[in-house]
Order: structure tokens, then sequence, then C-alpha cells
């Protein structure tokens, strides 16, 4: 029994702040380039959703609701095995649903979108390209997901005091990896061979799920 109100309430915290926001950034989308196209009387079909929006919203909402969990789990006496167990059963499924519907979503824009080509491949877009992209963007949503955890799990490390010096590092970080000329040849060289970058989320992802995994054995509840 407290093992399905962990889950339950995971789900309702993730699941369903998930499924509220597709139709909204739909909505917004749509209305956005409506507004684009015939107000201002640009023309071009109706664009991609980027899916940057989803990795953030992803990292976000794993960040707000690992904590929670986490300590009704340590209060209850449920196994810490089996929160990190409801965590990657809930964000799998969300994987799924989120890459579903951006594909269906990349259907009806006319407008062709592929997240390797955001990293520098300028090849052909074959069946393999477009596997390897699929792939891709389901082990980027995952490894968005852990990045939350990862995150959460830092914060809980450190005092209240120091927990903006955590942010401003990770700031930081993101955006020498983003301006970097070095770094965005480095990305742009990897991109065209289209199976490197899929390879490189799925290490970073096997590192993510051992690494969280260890921690959740040790970590401890600050209240």
């Amino acid at each position: 029994m407290k093992n399905q109100v962990i889950f339950r309430r995971l789900l309702k915290g993730i699941g369903l702040p998930l499924v509220c926001v597709w139709p909204g950034a739909i909505i917004l989308w749509l209305v956005v380039w409506i507004a684009v196209l015939k107000w201002i009387g640009v023309s071009g079909s109706l664009g991609p959703m980027p899916i940057g929006i989803w990795l953030a919203v992803f990292t976000g909402l794993a960040y707000f609701n690992t904590e929670p969990a986490f300590d009704l789990a340590m209060q209850t006496g449920v196994s810490r095995q089996r929160v990190f167990g409801d965590l990657m059963l809930i964000w799998s499924g969300c994987t799924i649903l989120t890459a579903v519907i951006l594909g269906l979503w990349s259907l009806i824009a006319p407008m062709p979108h592929l997240l390797i080509q955001d990293l520098g491949y300028h090849g052909s877009e074959n069946f393999v390209v477009l596997a390897t992209n699929v792939l891709l963007v389901l082990l980027s949503l995952m490894v968005a997901a852990l990045v939350g955890i990862l995150a959460r799990i830092a914060s809980m490390k450190v005092t209240d005091d120091n927990r903006w010096w955590l942010w401003l590092g990770l700031i930081l970080v993101f955006f020498w990896l983003s301006l970097s000329n070095r770094s965005v040849q480095a990305t742009r060289w990897l991109a065209q061979i289209y199976w490197v970058w899929p390879l490189i989320v799925a290490v970073a992802l096997c590192g993510l799920l051992i690494f969280l995994h260890h921690q959740f054995q040790v970590i401890e509840p600050r209240n």
C-alpha cells in the first residue's frame, strides 16, 4: 500500500503536469505560427516544435518531484530501491509518450526537423538516419530527466546558503559549452557520423543510472 502511494504521488507530480503542458504548448505554438503567417504576412509553413522545450520540462519536473517523494518514502519505510525503480519507470513512460507525440507533430508540420540536424548533421535523411534520430530523442529526454534528479540530489547535499553557487556553476558550464567555438566545432564534427551522438548519449545515460542508483542508497533526507 505504501509503495502504491509513492508511485501515485510520483505519477501525479510528473505525468499529470506533463500531460497538461502538451495541449498548452501545441496551442501556443499554433497561435504563434498563425500570428506570424497571417497577421504579419510572412509566408512559410508550420514550423517544428523545438525539443529543447521538452528537455527543459523534463529536467524541471524531475528536479521538483524527486526530493518530496524520497522524503515521503523514508518517512513511511518504503525501500530506496523501490523509489528509484518507480522514478525510472515513470520517466521511461513519459519519455516514450513525449517521443511519440513529437513524432506525430513532425508528421503534421510540413517542415522536417531532426534533433541530429540541430547538432550539425547535414547529410541525407534516409531510414537509418531517421531511426537514429528517434533513438537520440528518446535517450536525450531520459538523460534530461536524470540530470534533473542529479541536480536535486546535489542540492540536497549542500546547505541552503551554498546552493546558489551550485546553480551558478551549472549555468556557467552550460553557457560555456553552448558558446565555445571548440565545443560547437566538435559537436558538428561528431554529428556528421550520425550514429556517434546516440552512442555518446547512451553512455551518459548508463553512467547517470549507475551513479544515481548508488546515490539513492547513501543519500539522507534533509527533513
